[in-house]
């Protein structure tokens, strides 16, 4: 069990970057003769090499001037060999709401727009499949919910969108969430009968990274009232085929 992460910081980075940064400190404990700035370097290259490992794009601050709404441009997620990125613009999708308007979630190759879906929030981290056919986007887009969209590259296509959102509308209503969080609930249950449905708090669920080229590893903080200062983890594999996915493993921390 883990602390879930603020909303500025990427949640599947959180004990990856805890932990170098832990271990960088035990080697500038060590290197306390050598100048400061020196180890200072040492430190911040072994954080960023945490941050960026292969297959893994991480969105520039999401803070950048919007452009067509009035609100923060949330950023932009680049493919290693620079073929593909993902882009969720401050341009409205039509039919939003006036007072709360989605944005516009499309995917690119080169200059061209393979495809354009309704989203909001801002764009956290991208995987790669090794195999170039896929990618995982983690999209935060509330304190709670699903944040994960994979996307076919030939086409642009959502193989999976997240659970609270339809492919051509907008909508960031969390009822839309309750089948998504109900399962998670029902798998923490069926491990710790202390943890249900009752005392639910929320849940994020987002890409952790490929476990082969068609097998995506995910994970899910699953947050309870009676749980203090952490949350469950829910561990799951996805096959990822060109038109669904489908789970093939599950285990609970």
């Amino acid at each position: 069990m883990q602390p879930t992460a603020g909303p500025a910081y990427s949640l599947a980075q959180f004990h990856e970057t805890t932990s170098t940064v832990f271990h960088s400190r035990l080697i500038l404990f060590s290197l306390d003769r050598m100048p400061r700035l020196f180890a200072a370097l040492i430190l911040i290259s072994a954080v960023a090499h945490a941050e960026n490992p292969p297959n893994k794009s991480v969105s520039p601050s999401h803070n950048d001037s919007a452009k067509f709404l009035p609100i923060d441009q949330p950023g932009s997620l680049v493919s290693p060999d620079h073929r593909y990125s993902i882009d969720l613009i401050a341009v409205e999708w039509p039919g939003s709401s006036p007072s709360s308007p989605c944005m516009t979630l499309q995917v690119h190759v080169g200059d061209h727009v393979l495809s354009k879906y309704p989203s909001f929030g801002f764009l956290v981290e991208a995987y790669w499949s090794p195999d170039g056919k896929f990618v995982a986007v983690n999209n935060r887009r509330a304190n709670s919910g699903d944040y994960l969209w994979i996307f076919r590259l030939s086409d642009g296509k959502a193989v999976k969108l997240p659970g609270d959102q339809p492919a051509e509308e907008c909508e960031d209503d969390y009822g839309g969430d309750e089948k998504g969080y109900k399962r998670l609930v029902n798998v923490v249950h069926a491990h710790f009968p202390e943890y249900s449905l009752d005392d639910f708090r929320k849940r994020f669920t987002f890409a952790i990274g490929w476990k082969t080229a068609s097998e995506l590893q995910v994970k899910s903080n699953v947050a309870f009232r009676n749980l203090e200062d952490g949350v469950m983890e829910v561990f799951e594999t996805y096959k990822v085929t060109t038109d669904k996915v489908i789970l093939v493993d599950q285990h609970v921390e």
